[in-house]
Formats: C-alpha cells, structure tokens, sequence
C-alpha cells in the first residue's frame, strides 16, 4: 500500500502542483422549494407463491379453507394449498422536493469539475402517495366456508387505493464524479457532470415494508456555476428517463387477503397469501431540477489553517483506509480515506483560503 501512495503522490503533484491557483472548492445545500423530479414514476412489484384459507382445526374452525380444482371430493379438514401470483403496480405523475448536499472542486486552468460526496433525498423527509393498483392469478380451486368456485388462469384486478413511498434518495456511489467546467462568458460557468449514484426506496404495502435495493441511476448534474465571492449557486434542469428490473427472490410476510364470491356472489373468502417477492421493475420518465447554494472551502485544508500543505497531506495519510462518517480526512466524503482523499490534497496543495 505504502508503494501504490507513494506512486498515487508523484504522479498526481505533476498533474495537479501548477493548478491550485485556479481551483474553486463549494459546499453546496440543494435548495428544497426549487429542486426534486418531476415527471411520471411507475412501479411493479411481482410475487409468486400459495394462497390458502384461514382455516384452522383450534383457532379458527370456522374460516375458509381451499382446495386445488374446481370438482371432486372435499373432505371436512382439508385446506390446501393453491398456486397463485399477485402483481402491484404503481403510476402517477409526481412533483417532488428535493433536499440534500454535494461538494464541488472545480480547475479552472484545466476545464475540469469533479463532484463528490453528492446525496438527495428526493422526498425532502415527505412521504408520497400514489395510486395503486393489484392484480391476482391463481389456480382453478374451490372454497368452503363460504362454498365457492374460482375459475383461475387469467389476472383479475382488485381494487386498491394507495401506496405511501417513505424513502426516495439517490447516493453517489463512485469517489469522484469528473465532468467538464467552460467559462459561459457572462462571469459565470457551464458545469457538464453525469453524477453515478445508487437509488433506493422504501414503502408500504398492505402493512408491509417493500424496499427498492439500490440500483444505478445517473443524476445529471449540467447547468450554470454562478460564483461570488465566497459563495456560489448552481442550477441544473435537465431531462432524465430511468428504467431497472432487478431481481429479488425475497420471502414476504404473509399476506392476508379477503376475496369476494363469483361463483355464487355475495360472500368472501378469508386467504392467507404466503408470497416470495421475484422482482421489481422501476421507471421515471421527466426530468430533473436543482437548486443549489454552495459556500466557499478550501478543499484539502484537513487541519484548518488556510493552507493545503503536507501537515494536511500527513493527516491524511495517516488516516488512510480509516472508516466512518465525520472524519475530516474524509474530504470526499463517501465514508472512507482513501485514494480519492489523497488526489485532493495533492490538487489544492499550496492553495491558501
């Protein structure tokens, strides 16, 4: 390791060593009542498994119990079993507000922007509901108690009302995100960064948690660097279309279901659903806005003495592969020192603020 620094050291003080006067570090704070997606989301979860009466001998004798096929003999205690396939879909338009921070180091001389440490959280701590639709499959089976026949084989929709997403954040999941930097003639520069993140998101259906692990999803970051002083704005609108189908094979809790009667009307069959979750298909199709208002620092000055020099090189070091959130050394702030901190401090190096 101590080799692989030493190389990471001579090679990035000849890249970098003349630039620093033209380096620009921001903390930006993503402004909520003018940032967020907006645009249409869908959403589908699709689940395989048994559905089965909520029959039983000592607890519940008097609950449905089911039994595969739609004919035959159906004796006093069975309760089976029967194949069946149940589908949630999600779609609507949806404007959200978006908090959240990134940091940016911008080299003038060179044209080159590099943003780290980029996080949203796509609700701003709100919970969005939406529109909600299920769709079941099952198996030909039978009933008692009520006694029924459910011809099966073709999706039947169930109505349904909403579904409350808790969670929508994106994370930057690569150490450095490099894009480009052009003066726009005005005073101001057009900033071009494709941001890689991983996108998660949490809700609630029927009483359930249902999560969306994190999958990649590229933030456009591409819009105006409006410096002054020591403070700054970025603003970025950009179109963005995102699809994933990610495959899970996660056991749900199981899932109570009531049903009503076809085959006679008017009554309703007491299910339990025991499902595994197969997969999840996500999309967006709108765009992107943001909003942000970044403040002056003086990247890589890990001590705090307005100058990026080898005290703040040998902390860094010294902190090298540490883990945790807060550490100062952590200028990139994804968690870790590493690689990606020691390029920083050898870019500013000399740098005064």
């Amino acid at each position: 390791m101590f080799l692989r620094l030493l190389s990471l050291v001579a090679a990035s003080s000849l890249l970098f060593a003349a630039a620093s006067a033209q380096l620009l570090g921001y903390d930006f704070t993503i402004n909520s009542s003018s940032s967020g997606l907006t645009g249409e989301l869908n959403f589908s979860a699709d689940t395989s498994g048994t559905l089965i009466g909520n029959w039983d001998p000592d607890a519940n004798a008097t609950g449905t119990r089911t039994k595969p096929g739609l004919s035959g003999s159906f004796g006093e205690t069975e309760n089976l079993p029967v194949n069946a396939w149940l589908t949630l879909g999600l779609n609507d338009d949806v404007d959200t507000d978006a908090t959240g921070r990134f940091r940016m180091l911008v080299d003038l001389d060179s044209g080159v922007a590099i943003v780290m440490g980029f996080r949203a959280d796509y609700l701003g701590g709100q919970t969005l509901s939406i529109p909600a639709t299920l769709t079941i499959r099952y198996d030909s089976f039978r009933t008692r108690q009520p006694s029924s026949i459910f011809v099966g084989g073709f999706p039947i929709p169930i109505p349904f009302g909403s579904v409350d997403v808790t969670v929508m954040e994106a994370a930057q999941n690569q150490p450095l995100a490099f894009g480009t930097v052009t003066p726009d003639g005005l005073g101001g520069y057009d900033v071009a960064v494709i941001v890689p993140t991983a996108l998660t998101a949490e809700m609630t259906f029927l009483g359930n948690p249902l999560s969306l692990p994190g999958v990649p999803f590229a933030v456009p970051l591409v819009g105006k660097l409006a410096p002054n002083g020591s403070t700054a704005t970025m603003q970025s609108q950009q179109p963005i279309t995102f699809g994933q189908e990610i495959e899970i094979g996660q056991a749900l809790p199981q899932l109570p279901l009531d049903i009503p009667t076809i085959l006679p009307p008017g009554s309703t069959a007491h299910l339990l659903f025991d499902l595994t979750l197969d997969r999840i298909v996500a999309g967006f199709d709108g765009s992107t806005q943001m909003n942000a208002n970044g403040t002056f620092v003086l990247l890589g000055d890990v001590n705090l003495d307005g100058i990026v020099d080898d005290k703040d090189l040998a902390m860094v070091l010294e902190a090298y592969a540490l883990l945790g959130g807060g550490n100062p050394a952590d200028i990139n702030l994804d968690g870790v020192v590493d690689d990606a901190d020691v390029t920083i401090v050898l870019m500013m190096f000399g740098a005064e603020g």
